[in-house]
């Protein structure tokens, strides 16, 4: 029966609702049916929700994805009870805001008073065996709109990866995607750590094939950029100070493209690398 599809669980509808809200204190996660499926490519069975929605503390929707797997705890599974450890959305559409101040929040880039939906996860993650015994929180195969408070930057990934897992006392967030930016298309890559609380936020960040006009467009911040037809690749490691303020940084670059250079008599600098 599970070659044909997912199979409902119609009459635990209530102790998964619950479990969920065990493993998400704070924090709403709604859904329209509960059931288990087989998957294909990892070879296994999964508990998945259907029409999974999340809102902030305001009842506004902050993502939606048509599926997210659960995974459970294998030991309390065994005596009955439900432990959610792990939930993953799974084609998820959201919108990812970089704030000034240097944090991340899920929601509308126009709502400034939206509630902190990463911060919430990485407290609930990080508290652990206490309020909660979730372990890590992802997002796969998602369409995000990324918007970046400090530069103006507005980003599009039509497929992305989002995971969040506890590390000691700190939250690894990772994150791998194209993105598009003003009609080009680069790959992005970052890993962060977020301390508990108010401390220093460190990570690494890659970005490959980025044509830098595509910046000139998308920002006026980077105007000056506009008639730079170079294509970059950059490394960079980072920390930022509480409050957003940043703390230190280093990059290696490389890139290639025509660059606009008055003393040449054909007004084009030509670099290979």
């Amino acid at each position: 029966r599970l070659l044909m599809g997912p199979v409902s669980l119609g009459p635990l509808r209530g102790t998964i609702a619950e479990a969920i809200r065990e493993a998400l204190p704070g924090i709403m996660l709604q859904y329209d049916q509960a059931a288990i499926e087989w998957s294909r490519d990892e070879g296994r069975i999964n508990l998945v929700i259907l029409g999974a929605r999340m809102f902030d503390a305001g009842g506004r929707i902050v993502a939606q994805a048509p599926k997210a797997d659960i995974d459970l705890a294998a030991r309390p599974f065994l005596s009955g009870r439900f432990v959610v450890q792990r939930i993953t959305l799974v084609g998820v559409q959201l919108a990812l805001v970089h704030m000034a101040d240097g944090g991340l929040r899920l929601g509308v880039e126009a709502d400034k008073g939206g509630d902190d939906i990463i911060r919430k996860l990485s407290d609930v993650i990080n508290r652990g065996g206490g309020a909660s015994a979730l372990q890590s929180f992802a997002v796969r195969d998602a369409r995000l709109a990324i918007f970046d408070e400090p530069t103006g930057l507005f980003l599009v990934a039509p497929r992305a990866a989002l995971n969040m897992r506890a590390r000691g006392q700190a939250i690894d967030a990772g994150f791998d995607a194209d993105v598009e930016i003003s009609g080009r298309r680069a790959h992005l890559a970052a890993d962060l750590t977020l301390p508990p609380k108010e401390g220093p936020i460190s990570g690494t960040l890659a970005v490959t094939g980025l044509d830098l006009r595509s910046l000139a467009a998308n920002a006026p911040k980077f105007a000056a950029l506009r008639e730079l037809a170079v294509t970059l690749n950059l490394t960079s490691h980072f920390a930022f100070a509480p409050g957003g303020k940043l703390a230190g940084a280093d990059f290696d670059a490389a890139a290639a493209g025509s660059v606009p250079f008055a003393m040449l008599k054909g007004k084009v600098l030509h670099v290979r690398q």
